[in-house]
């Protein structure tokens, strides 16, 4: 989604669309990769899964404007309504039955923010104090199947298990 957002080109994401841009786009929420998560609220909220999930089922469906789907997307200005019509992608990596532990997880706002910052910006450079933001536009081929692969390559695991192989090894160790 960073390279489709990116290259509006494909004809995919609407990104010249008001609605789409402030409402469901992947760069919105990039955008709030630096807000403070100070409360305990803000921590514990998992409003940018429920986004990121918007934009899935978007990107899977697409939308069309009065279609029904998604229900009334952007909103009315001046008797024009303002929203956007976006086409489906047929890729596997939208649909949510390819990882149903991700499915059914809920993701916290503070996790989504350190995700979504890894996405977007590079790594420390030596003697440099920022981190560049990422241009996804600007990957080729290769290097885009680079962070494909890299995310590939991550692991889920859940707290409750970890917490019960604890308690095992404890238990075991008295017994």
């Amino acid at each position: 989604l960073f390279y489709i957002e990116a290259r509006p080109e494909l004809g995919y994401a609407p990104v010249d669309a008001e609605a789409f841009r402030r409402g469901y786009s992947l760069e919105r929420l990039r955008e709030m990769e630096l807000a403070n998560l100070a409360t305990g609220a803000d921590t514990d909220a998992s409003h940018q899964q429920k986004s990121l999930r918007t934009l899935f089922r978007l990107a899977r469906n697409g939308f069309k404007p009065g279609s029904g789907a998604e229900g009334r997307l952007g909103s009315s200005q001046g008797g024009t309504y303002n929203t956007f019509e976006m086409r489906p992608l047929d890729s596997p990596l939208f649909d949510e039955r390819g990882a149903p532990l991700l499915a059914r997880a809920r993701l916290r706002d503070m996790v989504m923010q350190r995700v979504i910052e890894s996405l977007s910006l590079t790594g420390k450079a030596k003697g440099k104090q920022r981190r560049g933001r990422v241009s996804y536009g600007q990957l080729g081929i290769s290097q885009l199947g680079e962070v494909y692969e890299s995310l590939m390559s991550f692991r889920a695991s859940s707290r409750r298990r970890i917490c019960m192989r604890s308690r095992m090894r404890e238990s075991s160790r008295t017994s």
